[in-house]
């Protein structure tokens, strides 16, 4: 379609070959093609002249303003690359919010306004590229080749409680007092759960008894805050409630580790500047947190 509209705006096969550096056949065989394509003649030739047909005519017509647009869309998201603009579509844990994140997220909104962001809130590892999201937050080894994995915590897990738990249930001190202590656990079975928990004395399967359990650290944090029972969280997510009292440590001597939490997208290649933001921003507040 470009070609054909060179050679209309030029007047002549020979001049758009000028204008373009290439041999006259090489234009003149496109627009064969585009017409051959079609089944109908788009430009009347003669020796000395050149003009269109009425069907070239309507077609051209319509493609100048086509190819305009085009080529508006591709400097659009060209400038993409350089700026950060853009929709990003970002699949995270259910719990994500209620994690005090919000704040920090409409804080970076405020300083890229040419960003939106549509958020998954799912627990489950949706496939990135079928349904088209730019970027996730998991925690756990990812173990796709085809994506990358860009770690933001190491996650060491500690046990904390509310001071009013202890009050009522005293401070266990050791693992092995867990087993008869009110406990909190993303996973469990008939009411017990397993935690691995690294000592002085190397690493320990303990069982506990899972008086409540949930899928998501937002859930086992606020329960352990209402002196539900103690949970085993990541310490980067209890930092400030461990500064203010509303939660203690139990057992400092001991903690568990999970793989970590990483931002995961789909390839490290012609990232656009607003998923490199993104990224970069989730790294600094996950760096924040741990602090």
């Amino acid at each position: 379609m470009k070609t054909l509209l060179d050679v209309v705006e030029a007047g002549s096969f020979a001049a758009a070959a000028r204008e373009r550096q290439v041999p006259p056949n090489t234009l003149s065989r496109q627009v064969q093609r585009l017409e051959r394509d079609l089944g109908i003649r788009l430009l009347q030739r003669t020796t000395r002249s050149l003009g269109l047909t009425s069907s070239g005519r309507e077609l051209v017509t319509g493609a100048r303003v086509a190819l305009a647009q085009l080529e508006q869309q591709l400097q659009e998201v060209s400038s993409q690359a350089k700026e950060p603009r853009g929709h990003l579509r970002v699949t995270v844990p259910s719990d994500f919010f209620s994690l005090g994140l919000a704040d920090r997220m409409a804080h970076f909104m405020e300083e890229h306004p040419g960003i939106s962001l549509e958020f998954l809130l799912s627990d489950e590892q949706v496939d990135l590229i079928e349904s088209g999201v730019d970027l996730a937050v998991r925690a756990g080894v990812v173990r796709d080749a085809n994506l990358v994995a860009r770690q933001l915590t190491e996650s060491r897990l500690i046990v904390v409680a509310s001071p009013a738990c202890i009050a009522r249930h005293g401070a266990p001190r050791t693992p092995k007092a867990l087993a008869a202590y009110p406990c909190l656990a993303s996973r469990g079975r008939n009411g017990y759960a397993t935690w691995q928990l690294a000592g002085p004395r190397g690493t320990a399967s303990v069982p506990v008894r899972a008086k409540l359990t949930a899928n998501g650290m937002g859930a086992l944090i606020a329960a352990a805050k209402a002196g539900l029972g103690a949970a085993l969280v990541p310490r980067a997510l209890v930092q400030a409630s461990l500064a203010d009292g509303t939660l203690v440590q139990l057992m400092d001597r001991y903690h568990g580790f999970s793989p970590g939490v990483f931002a995961v997208y789909p390839s490290r290649l012609h990232q656009s500047a607003a998923l490199k933001k993104l990224v970069a921003f989730l790294v600094e507040e996950a760096a924040k947190l741990a602090r």
